[in-house]
């Protein structure tokens, strides 16, 4: 995994602790670059590259929290929250696919499921608020502004 300055095309910060990149995400402050490779996550300081957390479970995508203490992330069928200060697990909840983002409050996570579905968790009280079927294969990528999300499905659909 590399980081480059957009505008000289210099490379800053090479990290070859683990295999391909699965998802890479900046903290909103962009002092922190969270990078998946299968069986972990590795959290960097950007301004030195080095290594400042890492959390040992399999994840293929990662996002920050709005206010970035929190990173979650999925791997079939399981959805993850990290503290990003201890490095602590604080959720293990059952029910996310490869997709995975924030909404803009932090208080609530958005993840695809294999079924099609887009489950909405509410992160305070660690459960399903809510499960909208809107694709007919697995749900890929989300994303989320303000009170809409837009997801993506293997069968090629995207739904706002």
């Amino acid at each position: 995994m590399k980081v480059f300055d957009t505008v000289t095309g210099v490379c800053l910060i090479t990290f070859n602790k683990a295999g391909s990149a699965n998802s890479i995400a900046f903290s909103p402050d962009d002092c922190l670059l969270a990078y998946s490779a299968f069986e972990r996550v590795f959290v960097l300081d950007v301004q030195t590259g080095n290594l400042v957390q890492t959390f040992k479970e399999h994840t293929s995508s990662v996002v920050f929290s709005p206010c970035g203490t929190r990173i979650a992330g999925t791997y079939y069928g399981t959805l993850r929250i990290w503290n990003t200060s201890s490095g602590c697990c604080e959720h293990s909840l059952e029910g996310g696919t490869r997709a995975v983002c924030w909404s803009s409050t932090g208080n609530q996570v958005m993840s695809g499921s294999r079924d099609g579905g887009l489950i909405i968790w509410d992160v305070t009280k660690r459960m399903r608020s809510r499960v909208i079927h809107v694709h007919t294969q697995m749900v890929t990528s989300v994303a989320a502004f303000q009170d809409l999300v837009a997801c993506g499905s293997e069968g090629g659909g995207v739904s706002i």
